[in-house]
Formats: C-alpha cells, sequence, structure tokens
C-alpha cells in the first residue's frame, strides 16, 4: 500500500491512479509507512501475595499433657485437704470384702474431731484400733443420721445432745481395739479429742485403722 500524494488516501500500488482524487499514481506519491507494531496491552501487576497467604497453620497441642496432669492432681488433691479439713470427715468406702478401710495418723486439737464413713451391704466385722498420745481421745460409732446431729451439735456455740452407738465406741481412751458386727448400712467411726483446756490446748497425735471383713 502506498499514499496519495495529492490528498494522502491510501491506494494499491499497482493502481494507475487515485480512487478519491484521480491523481496518477507515479513516483511522487509517497509510500504508506508501516504500520505501528501492535504494543501488548501491559498486563494487570502481580498482586503482593505477601498480604494474601494464609498464615502458618499452628500444630495443636494435645489437651492432655504431662503439666496439665499435675496440674489437675495438685487441684484434685487440694481440694480432697480442703474438704476433709471443713467436714471434718474422710470420704465414704464401701466395705464388700476383707480390706482395710482406714489407716491413718493425724493431730486433733482440743474439741476436734475426725469421722471416718464407710458402707456395709450385709452384716459385716468391722476391726477399730486406735493409739492417742500425749491426750486421750472418745471413739463413738454412729449412723449417719447422728452423725448428722452430731456435726450441727459439735459446730454450735451452745452445744447439744447427740447419740451414737454404743457397739465399738468408747470414752477417754489412750491406746483400744475393738471388734464388732454391724448391720448393713451406713456408718462412722468418729475420734474426737474433749475439749479440756480453758485456754490452750496441746494438739493430740492419734493413728487410727478400721479393718471391715
Amino acid at each position: 500500500m502506498i499514499r496519495c500524494a495529492e490528498c494522502g488516501n491510501e491506494i494499491s500500488d499497482k493502481a494507475s491512479a487515485c480512487p478519491r482524487c484521480g491523481a496518477p499514481v507515479g513516483s511522487g506519491v509517497a509510500p504508506a509507512p508501516p504500520p505501528a507494531p501492535a504494543t501488548p496491552a501491559p498486563s494487570a501487576p502481580q498482586q503482593a501475595t505477601s498480604g494474601l497467604q494464609p498464615p502458618p497453620a499452628k500444630p495443636i497441642k494435645p489437651f492432655l499433657t504431662i503439666g496439665r496432669l499435675i496440674l489437675w492432681a495438685f487441684i484434685l488433691g487440694g481440694g480432697w485437704l480442703a474438704f476433709k479439713m471443713a467436714t471434718g470427715t474422710s470420704l465414704v468406702a464401701a466395705v464388700r470384702g476383707p480390706q482395710v478401710i482406714v489407716n491413718e495418723r493425724l493431730q486433733l486439737k482440743e474439741g476436734s474431731a475426725m469421722g471416718y464413713g464407710f458402707t456395709v451391704p450385709s452384716p459385716r466385722q468391722v476391726d477399730v484400733e486406735v493409739s492417742a498420745s500425749p491426750k486421750n481421745v472418745d471413739i463413738m460409732l454412729m449412723t449417719e443420721d447422728q452423725w448428722a446431729k452430731y456435726q450441727k451439735v459439735h459446730g454450735s456455740l451452745f452445744g447439744g445432745q447427740f447419740q451414737y452407738t454404743r457397739a465399738l465406741s468408747r470414752q477417754g481412751v489412750m491406746t483400744w481395739s475393738g471388734s464388732d458386727v454391724l448391720p448393713a448400712g451406713a456408718w462412722r467411726v468418729v475420734v474426737e479429742r474433749p475439749a479440756e483446756a480453758i485456754l490452750f490446748g496441746e494438739a493430740t497425735t492419734v493413728s487410727v485403722k478400721i479393718t471391715g471383713h
């Protein structure tokens, strides 16, 4: 293709005259400039991927770890000790055969007591051994109803009356052991240090062992 020298129209280089203005095609006609090369459309800038990438996945830690198990052991152990100190009683045990229900050494202050609970599904022989020093203690066998009444009276400022079962019960002993067959039911062996001192009293160390057969 060339351009007409008169009107600038693009015409074939084989034409004899310009179809627009009729000017003859000759040496004076300037050839049409070659078309400019097409430039590729600018591609969209790549988006920064640093801000769009998901954060690296964190490893999933197991729920139960050694540290957590130790922590829970301390919490449960502390709760059990707090329970004993607040209620003055041990956990209830079910006597289903020859077994040691309680084998404990503790200290009782003046006027304090500790109750050891257990249940027997059928008539069972129960042995109780108590050793106290330097003061004597009272040992009382109670049913659950008698135990509930004792707790109310023992914690009352004005005191009151309570009952206990004669079997496996002794007053003012330093060393004592006894055995009896108890009917089926829930029972408590209560070891009490009587309140004898007016102001301050020496703590008494007591060893208690209860065995069921």
